[in-house]
C-alpha cells in the first residue's frame, strides 16, 4: 500500500477507533475530518430495535430539514383583478394576464 499524505495522517489522529461516538459528535467529526474540495453528504442508519408489526412499537414522526428539499419552485399564474391579488397572497412569483402570455410566447421560461 502506498504512503499516505501529511493531511490524511493528521486527520486520522483525530479519530479514536475504540470510542463509540454519539450521533451529533460523529457528524461533527465527519465534518472536521473532511478531506474533499466539494460538499460531501453523510448517510446515517439508526437501528431502533423495534418490532414494526406490533402496534405499540411503531415509530412515526417528521423531520424539518434546515435547507429544505431542494430548489425553490417559481410559480406563474394567469390572473387579473381579485384573482391576481389572491394568487400573490398565496405565494405566486409571477402573476399577470396577457403580458405574461406574451413573455412566455417570446421564450421566457423562468418558472416551474
Amino acid at each position: 500500500m502506498g504512503r499516505r499524505g501529511k493531511r490524511y495522517l493528521l486527520l486520522k489522529k483525530k479519530i479514536d477507533k475504540n470510542k463509540l461516538y454519539v450521533a451529533m459528535d460523529a457528524v461533527k467529526l465527519v465534518k472536521e475530518t473532511s478531506n474533499c474540495k466539494f460538499e460531501e453528504s453523510v448517510e446515517i442508519a439508526i437501528c431502533l430495535n423495534v418490532k414494526p408489526k406490533t402496534k405499540g412499537e411503531r415509530v412515526r414522526g417528521t423531520v424539518v430539514l434546515p435547507q429544505g428539499l431542494g430548489k425553490k419552485i417559481k410559480v406563474a399564474v394567469f390572473a387579473e383583478g381579485d384573482e391576481a391579488e389572491r394568487a400573490k397572497e398565496a405565494g405566486a412569483d409571477y402573476v399577470d394576464g396577457e403580458e405574461l402570455a406574451k413573455r412566455i410566447e417570446a421564450g421566457w421560461l423562468e418558472f416551474d
